[in-house]
């Protein structure tokens, strides 16, 4: 197999440049997965493995003051990625995120109804929610400097009702007309009818449409938090 061209595209995400230790950003929650754990082995007391999944948490960001959405060398909205345990006990690293997102404390109840709502039970109910991301510095498994989030907090009065109004101004502002494709001559039948009838005239009722089930735009109208 010949060598890589040091000078090629590679295609892979590059960091915005934005993205500094102690920018700050506005992450809204929009994915969770569960993924077998890599890092360093950690044991309890009688040997049995203390940690065996990791849960990942996947923000898509704003800049903090515009509020406009970090854009990536893919032209899609950047994201970044927060990983923690599956423990969700009171001072675990996923109970602060979950904290944040409901902008106060969390009862054990309070998480145990949230998670019962999944069948995988994870936290997808509070899809849509937003908190404040502040970046910090760490080394990564190569021993590598990166840029990653460092603390996620939940977001002031202040930031919620700025967020609110930006998202009512984008909703307000009229949807970009998509490009009519050229038309290309084409032999044959054209494109059916849109009222179908069987092979005896009679006519076909049309198919109800089904509601897709899921969550609101906020992730919880059904959260009494």
């Amino acid at each position: 197999m010949p060598m890589k061209d040091p000078t090629a595209s590679t295609g892979a995400i590059v960091r915005p440049s934005s993205i500094q230790p102690g920018a700050m950003f506005i992450g809204t929650f929009f994915n969770v997965e569960c993924r077998p754990y890599r890092g360093p082995p950690r044991y309890h007391k009688d040997g049995e493995i203390q940690q065996a999944f990791s849960i990942v948490w996947q923000f898509e960001l704003r800049d903090h003051t515009s509020l406009e959405p970090v854009i990536g060398n893919d032209g899609t909205v950047y994201s970044m990625w927060r990983f923690t345990s599956d423990a969700t006990s009171e001072g675990s690293n996923a109970r602060d995120i979950l904290h944040a997102m409901a902008g106060r404390a969390v009862s054990n109840a309070e998480v145990s109804q949230l998670l019962a709502q999944d069948p995988d039970h994870m936290p997808t109910k509070l899809y849509g929610r937003s908190v404040l991301l502040i970046m910090a510095n760490y080394t990564d498994k190569n021993g590598k400097p990166q840029v990653g989030i460092g603390q996620i907090l939940a977001l002031s009065q202040n930031d919620r009702a700025r967020l609110q109004a930006h998202l009512q101004r984008e909703k307000a502002q009229p949807a970009p007309q998509p490009v009519a494709a050229p038309q290309i001559a084409t032999m044959g039948p054209s494109a059916p009818p849109a009222q179908q009838f069987t092979q005896d005239g009679t006519e076909v009722a049309p198919q109800p449409q089904l509601a897709t089930a899921g969550a609101t735009a906020d992730g919880s109208a059904d959260l009494p938090w």
